[in-house]
């Protein structure tokens, strides 16, 4: 059995470091956690050999910094074409003309917004209901994790969704459980007049597999 060459996590995180850095110095492990997300002490288990990146550390370094770790060449690469090695003059490109622009920023959020629509739309109802709780679940530790400004907060509390459950005093049996739906007048304050109107999508009927099955065996009738 062929097995992979050892790969000495500590030495590459502490090479980053130094890319990171000036006048031949590395950037001081407090700095790298704030710049990346990697917890002070995940930082010192992986520097002493303790433990490897995983792949939530990898993620981070990728889309915080944008670069990765190309292993067949040994060295930290530009996420966005692996040809360049990392350097500190990548890392302040990547910073300032990718992420700073202000068109990716509009272009990406409709991105992610999309896909989320696309993704809900396409559950069936028991799992779609599960996936809104977990999705403002995630939203939720995301915007904690990321120290968002309180007024995210607010807004995630207003518009986290819930159960109601109704049972009968005597019996205690259930008479009523629904989800109740988020309170949109309290959210209303954080947007524009009109910007909160639904999103304006529709999921495209011909390119979904199903779709694609029917129109093999003839074409699918009713629609």
């Amino acid at each position: 059995m062929k097995h992979e060459p050892d790969q000495n996590f500590g030495a590459q995180l502490r090479g980053l470091r130094l890319i990171l850095g000036a006048n031949n110095k590395p950037i001081s492990g407090e700095r790298f956690t704030e710049l990346t997300g990697i917890s002070a002490g995940t930082l010192h288990s992986t520097e002493t050999n303790r433990r490897k990146l995983n792949e939530d550390d990898a993620r981070r370094i990728k889309i915080r910094l944008g670069t990765k770790w190309n292993s067949r060449k040994g060295r930290w690469v530009c996420s966005w074409n692996e040809s360049i090695p990392f350097s500190r003059e990548a890392y302040e490109e990547y910073i300032n003309r990718i992420v700073s622009d202000e068109q990716n920023r509009e272009l990406e959020a409709e991105a992610v917004m999309r896909v989320v629509f696309y993704l809900l739309q396409r559950l069936p109802k028991l799992t779609y209901i599960q996936a809104l709780f977990e999705l403002h679940d995630g939203l939720g530790a995301l915007a904690t994790r990321l120290k968002a400004p309180s007024d995210v907060m607010q807004l995630l509390e207003h518009l986290k969704p819930s159960i109601e459950i109704m049972r009968d005093p005597k019996t205690r049996e259930v008479l009523l459980a629904s989800v109740v739906h988020p309170d949109h007048q309290k959210a209303a304050p954080f947007f524009t007049p009109g910007s909160a109107k639904p999103v304006p999508w529709r999921i495209n009927l011909a390119a979904l597999p199903e779709y694609k099955e029917l129109l093999k065996k003839g074409s699918p009738s009713g629609r």
